[in-house]
């Protein structure tokens, strides 16, 4: 197969929806589904996925295109992996070729995740080894954890050796640097060779949400033969290009799709009481890399859902956690919830009694959101506190500390349920505790004043009414290419009453360039007088090309994503009507040809005016009849320009 032959297949074989919905909470909205945006901070859903064309839009960051587009920007691959990477996703097997070898050609974090790939491999087979992994595997046995668990999480162990892997990477002669920038081996600091930075412990692969190995974590094993006291008990991998551990979430991979469905993460603080929570049946169960919930991950998080639960073993750990949610609860609009088990267990080894998974899911029932949470604690506070001006003192601080975290930037609804807690903790009137507000506030407003004024961003240049114009035409026909034959309103077919040629704006022009020639080709017949029927030619027509025939129209990127955001653009605008469209496209091109009147006319214009400034043959009342004349031929609706006769 060809290379074009292997995009159309693949893209022909993926449904978007169904691809874009493993990552995003998606909405029924119309013919179309919405969600938020995962290329820009995104509050409102502003993503739409058309099931039809299988393309998508952001109509705030502009971000869109096909499914290659979007695995290739979200998931941050090169082409040729976006289209293995769905190719395997559909079950296509696509032909192998000869490639590069070792890192030639490949970008860092591409070798880095190819050098963790080959670690995982080599950390499950050592687990399955019949001696090197039998400490690991008594280990989890006494955790609990079943063999279905370890092969869904992929978990394995490195063997009790300084080199194992180093020496596996010299022998298969692999890309020894990539495994370096990975944080799997380091140069010995005296003498030859490599170590490994992970020994003789129990492997946890930290995957991407399409399941792929960004980084390991390792719990050290007992009864090692090496005594390193200086071992920490769990070691993670560096952060590196593919890796940010602030923006990583452990199991979100197995827990994505329990998320969507019943919009709420629950966050636990180990690996283990992920693996063993999945176990226990609780799909939405994942964990941060031993940092605080922190706003990347409620930005991560706000694709799939509205509530994260943050699980503790203490109260005092919760009442610390929810100091540190509550900045996460200020600066996203996601709902922050504290959940405290029972007797101070972590949630495997409360699992792995008998009525665990019971307590759990009360725990889970009972959390209090981080903001009651914490009034609560305050309000201890206040009944410790019997005198006056020290309840002034926690009151003032309180507010401090609330309006830093962005109190004043709530969203309106979040702002008023903030207030009237307030006022019912603080026994005061919203009014009154909208002026303390003002009080603790003006001090840091001043401090802040004193800073350097930030440069607004330079606004992108709008576009004029021709410039629409000539992207209306092209979403039209993108949308309907029986409309290339419509009537105009100067009488003739569109492809003959507007060329290339006619379109001012360079990038469109080539745009409009290509898709003329592609349409010209195939010549769609127009359907702009035909009743309105059921049958699958007609259907097919009104639908728009599809994206794989824009990526065979167009070879040029940047022209293919203005196309597909021009045919969503003209979609949402005509909300899918082909009447509509047909109503659109005359005025645009109207809006076109006289735009190339007046420019043909002003050519005219300077060239006559040259002519009679040359000559004093031409009096001035011939000047002014012949540019009258010149006029007259260059009518918006009169037909393809002539020029004047001399």
């Amino acid at each position: 197969m060809t290379d074009e032959q292997i995009k159309g297949r693949v893209l022909e074989s993926t449904d978007l929806v169904e691809l874009i919905g493993q990552h995003i909470a998606l909405r029924p909205k119309g013919r179309e589904f919405a969600g938020l945006c995962p290329f820009h901070d995104d509050s409102n859903p502003s993503m739409y996925v058309s099931p039809t064309k299988q393309i998508y839009k952001c109509f705030v960051c502009g971000a869109g295109g096909d499914a290659l587009s979007f695995v290739t920007h979200y998931h941050k691959m090169s082409f040729p992996e976006a289209i293995s990477h769905l190719a395997e996703r559909a079950g296509i097997e696509l032909p192998k070729r000869g490639g590069q070898q070792g890192g030639e050609g490949k970008s860092r974090r591409q070798r880095i995740l190819e050098a963790n790939g080959k670690a995982l491999e080599f950390f499950r087979r050592t687990l399955r080894d019949d001696n090197a992994g039998a400490i690991a595997r008594q280990y989890l046995a006494e955790r609990g954890i079943d063999q279905q668990m370890i092969d869904a999480f992929q978990l394995g162990c490195a063997p009790d050796r300084w080199d194992a892997l180093a020496e596996r990477v010299q022998r298969s002669r692999a890309d020894r640097e990539a495994f370096e920038l990975a944080g799997l081996i380091a140069p010995r600091k005296s003498g030859n060779g490599h170590f490994d930075k992970l020994r003789h412990r129990l492997i946890f692969p930290i995957l991407d949400n399409i399941g792929r190995p960004i980084a390991f974590g390792g719990r050290v094993l007992p009864h090692g033969q090496r005594e390193e006291k200086s071992d920490a008990k769990y070691l993670n991998s560096p952060e590196h290009d593919a890796f940010n551990k602030s923006a990583t979430l452990f199991g979100l991979h197995r827990a994505q799709r329990s998320i969507i469905d019943t919009r709420t993460a629950v966050i636990v603080e180990g690996y283990t009481d992920v693996i063993a929570a999945h176990q226990a049946g609780f799909e939405n169960v994942i964990a941060t890399l031993g940092t605080a919930l922190t706003r990347d991950h409620a930005r991560l998080l706000r694709r799939y859902c509205d509530r994260v639960r943050l699980v503790f073993d203490a109260d005092e750990a919760g009442q610390r956690a929810a100091d540190r949610a509550l900045e996460v609860f200020f600066q996203e609009p996601l709902d922050v919830e504290i959940a405290i088990l029972p007797e101070g267990l972590d949630p495997a080894d409360l699992l792995g009694k008998d009525n665990g998974p019971a307590q759990l899911k009360g725990s889970l029932e009972a959390a209090e959101d981080a903001m009651a949470f914490q009034f609560k604690r305050v309000r201890q506070a206040f009944d410790q506190t019997e005198t006056m001006s020290g309840r002034q003192r926690i009151t003032e601080q309180y507010l401090q500390s609330l309006v830093r975290l962005g109190l004043r930037k709530l969203d309106r609804q979040r702002y008023g349920l903030v207030f009237a807690r307030l006022a019912e903790l603080l026994a005061m009137s919203p009014a009154g505790v909208k002026d303390a507000v003002g009080e603790v506030s003006a001090p840091q407003a001043n401090r802040s004043s004193t800073g350097a004024a930030e440069q607004p961003a330079e606004p992108a240049r709008p576009l004029n009414a021709t410039q629409r114009a000539e992207r209306y035409i092209i979403g039209c026909l993108l949308n309907g290419a029986d409309l290339f034959h419509a009537e105009m309103a100067d009488g003739l077919p569109l492809d003959e009453s507007i060329v290339p040629e006619d379109f001012s704006d360079e990038t469109h022009q080539r745009l409009y360039a290509a898709l003329y020639e592609w349409l010209a080709e195939r010549d769609p017949e127009p359907l702009a007088h035909e009743p309105h029927n059921d049958d699958a030619q007609h259907t097919q027509r009104h639908a728009g090309l599809h994206a794989a025939e824009l990526r065979s129209m167009l070879s040029d990127e940047d022209l293919l994503q203005l196309a597909l955001n021009l045919q969503l653009d003209v979609d949402e605008l005509t909300e899918g009507s082909h009447e509509r469209r047909a109503e659109l496209l005359q005025h645009a091109a109207s809006a076109v040809a006289r735009n190339r009147a007046e420019r043909e006319y002003q050519t005219e214009k300077q060239r006559m005016q040259g002519d009679a400034s040359s000559t004093a043959t031409a009096p001035e009342t011939e000047v002014a009849r012949r540019l009258e004349l010149t006029k007259q031929h260059h009518r918006p609706f009169a037909g393809r320009f002539v020029r004047p006769l001399e």
